[in-house]
């Protein structure tokens, strides 16, 4: 990692962890060996209860470690790593991902392309022999899973995705109050202001995240609460879900063949895995959609 405390530092690479002791060695080490001929600096923004912070301390002295009293929400975990940022660009992952080594220069070579006010790109499934990683890529990231694909995006997944520190400043960093959706909350914003966001799919991050099948199940319903209440607190499309809920049901098969189409256009050889794990995929979308109901219900009770 090329940095010294006189050197003008082009971008800022943060990284929110909990108690990733599994994952925090192989991510920053792909993090620090990016191939770049400027300055750049790691920030990691941590909260955990086992031993990761100690790991990142024993082995990567060049890593800003935040350290955080208590467990934190993503949003503001983001928020605190870019206080202590100093570079123009943001540039955001998550620990238990891997990024190639021409993973920043990349992305700064894209912004420098265009006047984009955030960049983001791919995002690959590292699990390939596990069933339940499958399902989860299929249901959280297909729309990120691309190839030859270059141009604006509605939407960024903040495990690869990089903003302008003008951008991010003006529209107020991510939402403080969202346990998950607080990077499709932030993207809103920006588009809805007149803002680009630029789609690269040679820009990759590979998403390593372990779960059973109870978790698996578990975070489809929090991720189906949560995409209800960031409809309705922050107008999100598809707020009209929200409003006329039965049609809520018919989202496990507009997902599945929007799923379906993006593999027959872009990831073709992985139909045949989206194929085999589609009861999986089927349960966790029967999980989400309890969770976008049980949110539903509750604004309901609450007014």
């Amino acid at each position: 990692m090329k940095e010294d405390s006189e050197a003008t530092i082009v971008a800022s690479v943060i990284i929110p962890s909990y108690n990733a002791s599994a994952f925090i060695v192989g991510c920053l080490e792909s993090v620090l060996g990016q191939d770049v001929p400027w300055a750049y600096e790691v920030i990691v923004v941590d909260s955990s209860t086992d031993d990761t912070p100690e790991i990142i301390q024993a082995r990567f002295s060049e890593v800003h470690l935040v350290r955080l009293a208590r467990k934190t929400l993503p949003g503001p975990t983001r928020n605190t790593g870019v206080n202590h940022a100093r570079g123009k660009y943001l540039c955001f992952t998550d620990a238990d991902c891997r990024v190639p080594s021409n993973w920043l220069a990349s992305i700064v070579a894209r912004f420098r392309s265009g006047s984009f006010s955030g960049v983001g790109g791919s995002i690959r499934n590292g699990r390939r022999w596990s069933p339940i990683a499958w399902a989860a890529h299929f249901l959280e990231f297909s729309e990120w899973d691309t190839v030859n694909r270059h141009g604006r995006a509605t939407a960024l997944a903040t495990s690869n995705a990089s903003y302008g520190r003008d951008t991010f400043i003006r529209h107020e960093g991510f939402a403080q109050d969202m346990p998950t959706c607080e990077d499709m909350v932030f993207s809103h914003r920006v588009v809805s202001s007149g803002g680009v966001l630029f789609f690269d799919s040679t820009i990759v991050a590979t998403h390593l995240r372990h779960q059973n099948f109870r978790v698996f199940n578990h975070y489809q319903y929090k991720l189906g609460w949560n995409a209800c209440r960031a409809r309705i607190r922050y107008r999100l499309p598809g707020v009209f879900l929200t409003e006329h809920p039965f049609f809520v049901l018919g989202l496990p098969f507009a997902r599945a063949a929007r799923a379906v189409c993006r593999l027959v256009m872009q990831r073709r050889r992985l139909l045949p895995v989206f194929l085999c794990v589609l009861p999986l995929y089927c349960v966790g979308m029967t999980f989400w959609i309890l969770g976008f109901a049980g949110a539903l219900r509750s604004q309901k009770v609450a007014r």
